[in-house]
């Protein structure tokens, strides 16, 4: 399976004098505060990361399917990552040199509450910010991350760069239980009738886990309201990290 796909490096705010777009992050020592602050505690010395947005899947500025990549990052600590992937409030690649002979560089991956094995726009964006801002050349390269090394080619394309994942397929899981199963229809606003009979709720897991929910025709997505928070309560009950 190779997706293949753009990107698109968007500005967040650029440094004085900085000659292209990126987010100077300072991890600052700070005091702790009374529990009922929201101040945070980085017990560390003061330290640079060079963040930047990416839009994957587009040509467009602020479409696509956005991704934080954060270069620099070997000095960090996973509660670091935690903390930045929390602060900026979205999925957040991590790139790091390599630590062994089978593969070039390594990737983790942070969503805003947690850490997962692979992401695949995110590692779209890391590709395309290593050969646009580290000068990588194209080529292939072998990217480690918690699902594994995955095999990545960049190529030259009409005058920008083309990024092909190679991934193995992804398998099925459990059904989940029918109790499970009312929760998350509840918290979708549909009922039974609304599902294709031929596709139970279902885990599939591919570096990280969604639950498979088939409606009966792409019109019913449209008529979801879902309960986001409920949602997100039941993601770890469910056994899946998203739908």
């Amino acid at each position: 399976m190779r997706p293949i796909a753009r990107a698109l490096l968007t500005l967040i705010r650029p440094e004085p004098h900085a000659p292209s777009p990126e987010l100077t992050f300072f991890l600052t020592s700070a005091i702790s505060a009374p529990s009922s602050s929201q101040c945070l505690s980085f017990p560390m010395a003061n330290r640079r990361c060079r963040l930047f947005h990416v839009d994957a899947f587009t040509r467009q500025r602020f479409c696509g399917n956005p991704a934080i990549v954060v270069l620099d990052a070997d000095d960090l600590s996973e509660e670091d990552m935690q903390t930045i992937a929390t602060e900026v409030n979205g999925e957040t690649a991590f790139v790091l040199a390599a630590e062994d002979t089978n593969h070039d560089m390594q990737v983790k991956f942070f969503t805003p509450r947690h850490s997962v094995s692979f992401v695949g726009h995110a590692t779209i964006a890391a590709q395309y910010v290593r050969a646009k801002k580290e000068g990588v050349p194209p080529g292939r390269v072998r990217q480690r991350t918690g699902a594994g090394v995955v095999e990545i080619e960049v190529m030259e394309a009409e005058g920008d760069l083309r990024i092909a994942i190679t991934q193995s397929p992804p398998s099925l899981g459990p059904i989940i239980p029918d109790h499970h199963r009312t929760q998350v229809l509840n918290a979708l606003g549909i009922s039974s009738p609304s599902l294709h009979g031929d596709c139970p709720l279902q885990i599939l897991t591919k570096g990280s886990s969604r639950l498979l929910i088939g409606l009966r025709s792409p019109d019913l997505l449209s008529s979801l309201k879902p309960d986001f928070e409920e949602l997100t309560r039941l993601t770890p009950h469910v056994g899946a990290e998203g739908y």
